[in-house]
This record gives C-alpha cells, sequence and structure tokens, in this order.
C-alpha cells in the first residue's frame, strides 16, 4: 500500500510537470548586410532618445551587431539597462536619406518576421543567427534625413 501511494505520487508530480513548458534560452546572433549600393549607418537610439551604437556599413558589407541569450528575439537589446536597449534606429544612408524604426510600431528591424532565420548547431547547442538585408528599395523608400525626427 505504501508503495503504491509513493507511486502514484511520484506520477502526479511528473504530470503536472509535464504541464508547464519552459521557454528553452536561444542563442541568437543578429547580423545586418548593406546590399543597397550606398553607404549605411545605423544609428540607435535608446528611451531618452540618446544614440549610444553607431553601425557603419559599406556597400555589400555585413556585420554582427551583438548576440543575446532569451528564450526569443532581442532585437537591438544590449544590455538591461535601459540606456542600453535600442528602441529607435535610424538608417542614415549616403546621399542624406534616411529611415526610422520604431519598436512601438513594430517596424521591420523589431518584427522578427522580416529577418531571414537559420540555425546551426555549435559543440551541441543550436544557435540561431537572424538577418536582415538593406535593398536598393530600402534606401528608394527612403526620405530626406531633415524630414525625419528623432523620437517620433
Amino acid at each position: 500500500m505504501q508503495n503504491t501511494i509513493l507511486l502514484l505520487c511520484h506520477l502526479l508530480l511528473l504530470t503536472a510537470c509535464g504541464r508547464y513548458t519552459v521557454d528553452r534560452v536561444k542563442t541568437i546572433q543578429y547580423v545586418y548586410q548593406n546590399q543597397s549600393g550606398q553607404d549605411l549607418t545605423l544609428d540607435v537610439l535608446n528611451v531618452q532618445g540618446q544614440v549610444f551604437k553607431s553601425f557603419s556599413l559599406s556597400p555589400g558589407e555585413r556585420i554582427t551587431t551583438h548576440t543575446t541569450q532569451y528564450a526569443g528575439p532581442a532585437f537591438f537589446y544590449f544590455d538591461s539597462n535601459d540606456n542600453e536597449i535600442g528602441i529607435e534606429v535610424i538608417a542614415r544612408f549616403s546621399k542624406d536619406r534616411c529611415t526610422g524604426y520604431y519598436i512601438d510600431r513594430a517596424d521591420a528591424l523589431f518584427n522578427e518576421s522580416a529577418y531571414q532565420q537559420t540555425a546551426t548547431v555549435v559543440e551541441g547547442e543550436k544557435r540561431y543567427s537572424y538577418t536582415y538585408t538593406f535593398t536598393e528599395q530600402d534606401y528608394q523608400a527612403a526620405s530626406a534625413c531633415k524630414n525625419l525626427e528623432v523620437g517620433e
């Protein structure tokens, strides 16, 4: 009888634990490539509206901005400090053309579906790469930088 109760308790614990899923931590690398045919600078702004990171890409260049380890994507999330979390990105193309991307509007740079996603296994761990490609169409859609208000 005591063994039966012990077995039932064990099964109950196993069943209860199976009802909750824990999101696995993902290692995600964020890659940006410039296929626009123009020089490009990405200015990352924090909640105070300050540029705290800036990345320059020549035509054809590809860079990795950062890598995160969270349950899901953390675009422009460099540190848990508010000053190191990007909520706005200004893409500055040559010839004074700009586009603003905003987290609160889920614009392309903050939208998982806008990225090409790949997964590889490195030393037994699954790692992801999210790649965003700036194209000639992005350059053509950009407007004069003076028309772009930072913190819109």
